[in-house]
Formats: structure tokens, C-alpha cells, sequence
């Protein structure tokens, strides 16, 4: 009779166990922090205007990541963009980037091979992961754009902070 009633615990225990947040190692061999969710608080609303001097004629949809105690604000545009000084190569893996200082924070830059660019602006409390959410959300987010027609950024990424 015991048994029985711990069978569901038991199955409940092996269901939870891959998402205890664990350390990993990253590509540079440093370990890593335990993985932490950037989760959509709002988001994609259609807009017109980016942040960061553009005309307000460029449309664009615009989201908000919390990850821990920071916000990142994303705007995604498939208008093809021509960034001038500040903008500056920034090296995040094999992602051809652009980013520039702000007022308390950066901005980011992304423009995929597809055509389309993401700005990623936080206000610098991540700049040792700014890197690994940037591989996240681009990654999850070309994915999501390849299988549907229908325009969503990724609800979760789990990213893993530095160590």
C-alpha cells in the first residue's frame, strides 16, 4: 500500500530533476553559473519607432525580457538598417554584432543573414551575460521564425550566467 502511494513522488521527482538550475562550462572552458530563466514580461507589441535616434516610420515589435532583477528591452525589424558612429564590432562568439554605450546601459545590434535585425538594450547590470542572452534569443528566435508564419518571441530562454 505504501508503494503505491509513493509511485506519483517518485514520477513527480524524475519529471522535476532536469530543470534544477546546475553549472556549466562554457566554450571558453570557465565554469559557468547555474542556468537562470530570461522570461517575456510583454510582448511583441507592434510599434513604430526604435529606440536610439531612429525615424519613427521604422516598424518594429518590441518586447521586454526580466532575467533576475535586470530588463532587457528588444526590438525586433525587418527593415534593413544602415547604424553609424557610435555603433562599434562587438564580439560575442561567432554572432557579427554592434553595440554602443548608453546612459546607463548598451545597446546591442544583431542583424541575421535572413534579413532581419534585433536591437537588445539593458541598462549594464549584465554585460558579463549580455553575450549569452544574445546567443539565446537568437538563436530561439530564428528558430521560431522558420517554422511559423506567425511572429512570437520566445516566452523563456534559459540561460546559463557567468560563473
Amino acid at each position: 500500500m505504501c508503494l503505491r502511494s509513493s509511485v506519483p513522488m517518485v514520477l513527480l521527482f524524475c519529471l522535476l530533476i532536469p530543470f534544477v538550475p546546475s553549472a556549466q562550462t562554457g566554450s571558453a572552458g570557465r565554469e559557468l553559473g547555474p542556468v537562470a530563466p530570461a522570461i517575456l514580461a510583454r510582448g511583441p507589441l507592434e510599434q513604430r519607432g526604435l529606440p536610439l535616434g531612429y525615424a519613427n516610420a521604422v516598424p518594429c515589435r518590441y518586447g521586454l525580457y526580466r532575467w533576475g532583477e535586470e530588463e532587457i528591452r528588444v526590438y525586433f525589424s525587418d527593415v534593413e538598417l544602415e547604424l553609424k558612429e557610435p555603433w562599434a564590432d562587438f564580439a560575442c562568439g561567432s554572432l557579427p554584432l554592434q553595440a554602443r554605450d548608453l546612459d546607463g546601459g548598451r545597446a546591442v545590434y544583431f542583424r541575421s543573414p535572413r534579413g532581419w535585425g534585433v536591437f537588445i538594450v539593458h541598462g549594464g547590470g549584465i554585460e558579463d551575460d549580455a553575450c549569452a542572452f544574445i546567443t539565446a534569443f537568437s538563436e530561439r528566435l530564428t528558430y521560431f521564425l522558420s517554422i511559423s508564419d506567425v511572429f512570437s518571441f520566445p516566452a523563456v530562454l534559459e540561460i546559463a550566467r557567468g560563473g
